[in-house]
């Protein structure tokens, strides 16, 4: 009882194998696709002027080798016990990351890539307002770089909310905030502003999607990306600053926190400081009040 309602600890899930946790499933589809793009871009598929139907004939027969390297560290039970439902699984993310090959390569083509990083490490300290800065590291799944200098910076998404990672109220309200600080912190590191944040939508039932939305740019330039994250961020620096740490009302992301057990968010004394500190009310404010 201790265990479960005040450390909020609970029992592992042991998903079956066609339904991983959606973190292992979105990490197999990202290691396969780092491995493709990198061999892609290394056998010059990517060049300027390559036609896209080539680039995707070619990205195609290069895909299964990557998810089989990409699956090899996979859960080994799974594998062993039931090859069957393994082997119908990976089916399902191949058949995701062609149907998101078939967008991306024709848009990447024929303008181009003349440089591809993959799983690349950042680590930079972003100026927000005046003096306050922001110290950011984290490991962006893409970084493209067309024949003009323009960088892209892309983030892999396998859930079917294909607007949320760069919808504006989002993330002007501070909820939405991981692609635009992916944007700022390359901005920062490379010294340009030549910067598009995107998020690249590759839904695992691709075939669900009837209305194809996921075809749709979900982008956001550098200018907006300053215009709208800079404010929240800016807030969220003072709150920091105070000691304070802002919660989501959604629990969905909980599920996914790797400190979900040590975490104090349900803790009774904490809620009440939250609750009562002026830093907090200004927070609220900012996000709408009864939407926070």
């Amino acid at each position: 009882a201790f265990a479960r309602s005040v450390l909020g600890a609970r029992e592992l899930d042991d998903p079956s194998p066609d339904a991983l946790d959606a973190n292992e499933a979105g990490q197999l589809a990202h290691d396969a696709l780092r491995r493709l793009y990198r061999e892609l871009f290394d056998a010059g598929g990517l060049a300027p002027g390559t036609h896209p139907d080539a680039a995707i004939a070619r990205a195609k027969t290069l895909l299964p080798g990557a998810l089989e390297q990409a699956a090899a560290d996979a859960r080994i039970r799974v594998r062993t016990r039931e090859p069957g439902l393994w082997a119908a699984y990976l089916g399902l993310v191949e058949t995701a990351i062609r149907d998101f090959l078939e967008r991306d390569l024709r848009a990447l083509l024929p303008t181009g890539v003349a440089g591809l990083e993959t799983e690349q490490g950042v680590r930079v300290r972003v100026q927000i307002h005046g003096e306050v800065g922001l110290a950011l590291e984290g490991r962006v799944d893409r970084i493209v770089r067309a024949p003009n200098g323009a960088l892209r910076v892309g983030d892999y998404k396998t859930s079917r909310d294909f607007a949320k990672p760069v919808a504006p109220k989002r993330v002007m309200r501070g909820t939405s905030l991981q692609v635009p600080l992916y944007a700022l912190a390359v901005a920062t590191e490379r010294n340009t502003h030549d910067v598009i944040g995107e998020a690249l939508p590759v839904p695992l039932r691709p075939e669900r999607d009837l209305d194809r939305d996921r075809e749709a740019e979900r982008s956001l330039e550098l200018d907006e990306v300053e215009t709208l994250a800079l404010p929240v961020l800016n807030e969220l620096c003072s709150l920091l600053a105070l000691g304070l740490f802002p919660f989501w009302r959604d629990r969905e992301e909980c599920r996914f926190c790797a400190y979900t057990i040590a975490c104090r968010r349900e803790h009774g004394p904490s809620r009440e400081r939250l609750a009562s500190s002026d830093a907090l009310a200004s927070w609220l404010a900012l996000r709408g009040g009864a939407d926070a």
